[in-house]
């Protein structure tokens, strides 16, 4: 209906020399009028009232260098965040915009009823939100580099553990620098 309003205010208007910003001064009786054409123009098949709109995908995808799951997790949970997983190569529902959703292996449920998703694509974990709706304690960027600088602990301290190392010291002065020492004892000779 609007459509029809301002096209008929367009001609009615370009007819007097106005200029069709004068589309906000309208007279009710052409207002009226539009009302008038587009109820005849339904009521004949000619038109119809759209009763939904399309719902548009607000969701960003930001590639990241996490490649493995269960450290994506971990990482995830030492910054104190609860995870959902999906089971067995499944994949869960990641809330977005207007009832979207985007599918990730990997969810964290935010209050707002928007949530952030780690999906896999064949080679690494993006993350996957409606930036919108981010509702943590740091913006996006921030939050990336604490679980990026987190998982590079994590994946260091798995490889570590593979090895036969233990950790001697972990650090972590006021400025973010992060001091690891491992220390492994070489079994006797014999």
């Amino acid at each position: 209906m609007a459509r029809l309003v301002l096209a008929l205010a367009y001609f009615a208007c370009s007819g007097h020399g106005r200029q069709p910003d004068a589309v906000q001064e309208l007279s009710p009786a052409i207002l009226r009028l539009g009302e008038f054409l587009l109820a005849s123009a339904q009521a004949n098949g000619l038109a119809r009232t759209r009763y939904s709109t399309p719902k548009m995908s607000h969701f960003s995808n930001i590639k990241t260098k996490f490649l493995d799951a269960p450290l994506l997790v971990k990482s995830l949970n030492d910054l104190g965040h609860t995870v959902t997983v999906a089971e067995d190569g499944g994949v869960l529902p990641v809330r977005g915009y207007q009832g979207a959703e985007e599918e990730a292996q990997i969810v964290i449920e935010q209050d707002n009823e928007h949530d952030i998703g780690f999906k896999h694509n064949g080679k690494e974990f993006e993350l996957v939100s409606d930036f919108d709706f981010w509702q943590q304690s740091v913006p996006v960027n921030n939050f990336l580099e604490q679980l990026s600088k987190r998982y590079a602990i994590n994946t260091i301290l798995d490889r570590a553990e593979e090895d036969n190392f233990n950790v001697a010291n972990l650090e972590e002065d006021a400025t973010g620098k992060v001091t690891l020492k491992l220390q492994r004892y070489a079994s006797p000779a014999r």
